[in-house]
């Protein structure tokens, strides 16, 4: 059996140094399958190469030719991706990720990107986009990064063992607020559906408003936590900042109950009601509706 070769040139100005690069690379194996398979699905695959201190990766369409590149310093890349002397230095080892398979809620919010890097597992149900290139970068990466990929933005934000992956849709200063979220949510997001919507959604709702974003970060500590819920409080205390479709839905409640079956209850029941839910959630805590 005659093995599949891909022949492409890597021909333009590297970001990381500025400096002219042209050089001609011969795939064989499952590096060239790999890089055929990226662009029978998205238009290009990725070729990396090394380059002095740091690793160039482009990427190449179906005749070899170079769209555009990325480049890397070289401790966030490891080196089995390293092309050395326009040679496969070793053969690649296929990375073995396993699609942590979850019903995606309905929630208006933000496309992200959910990986478990050291167990190789991520969860795609609030990811719109393909997912090639994505989960090798962030098995690479050490910090949070900011990356060009398919001439849009990505943020690759790390917290443990999870890295998210986001569109970089803010200013600095949003994004600060945005950092400080993701950087205290648990590791067992990526196999939580639940958790995950609250995040996307947040992120869509809240990303300017760091005093909501806290009181979000709080009923995430509490999702798990058994509270007393007497919805009959609610016909009972005036309330008018909170809706009467949240309220309808709340009121038949009286017992025992965790903050995540009365989140997961609004999402079945009422999902418009989750921004008003998040929103008063203190205040349905201060008014004893919702009591420890």
């Amino acid at each position: 059996m005659v093995e599949k070769e891909f022949k492409c040139v890597i021909d333009g100005i590297c970001p990381f140094c500025n400096r002219r690069v042209h050089r001609e690379v011969i795939l064989t194996g499952i590096q060239a399958q790999r890089v055929l398979e990226s662009i029978r699905r998205i238009g290009v695959g990725p070729v990396s190469i090394d380059h002095e201190d740091h690793v160039l990766v482009a990427y190449v369409d179906a005749h070899g030719a170079t769209r555009r590149f990325h480049a890397f310093p070289k401790a966030v890349v490891r080196e089995e991706i390293v092309l050395r002397e326009m040679k496969i230095k070793r053969e690649l080892v296929p990375l073995e990720w396993k699609r942590v398979n979850i019903k995606p809620l309905p929630v208006d919010g933000l496309d992200v990107l959910f990986i478990d890097k050291e167990g190789m597992k991520y969860s795609d149900a609030y990811w719109s986009r393909d997912i090639e290139g994505f989960l090798e970068l962030a098995s690479n990466i050490k910090k949070d990064i900011k990356i060009g990929m398919n001439n849009r933005d990505f943020w690759f934000i790390t917290s443990g063992k999870v890295v998210y992956v986001v569109e970089n849709l803010w200013n600095d200063e949003q994004f600060s607020k945005i950092l400080w979220f993701l950087k205290r949510l648990p590791e067992n997001i990526v196999e939580d559906s639940l958790l995950q919507a609250i995040v996307s959604f947040s992120m869509n709702k809240f990303f300017d408003e760091k005093y909501i974003l806290e009181d979000v970060f709080r009923m995430i500590i509490d999702l798990d936590r058994m509270f007393n819920v007497n919805g009959e409080l609610l016909t009972m205390v005036p309330l008018e900042n909170i809706p009467e479709k949240l309220i309808n839905t709340l009121s038949t409640r009286k017992g025992r109950y965790t903050t995540r079956i009365l989140v997961a209850d609004i999402l079945t029941k009422s999902p418009d009601m989750l921004l008003s839910f998040i929103k008063n959630y203190n205040l349905l805590k201060n008014l004893k509706i919702i009591s420890g």
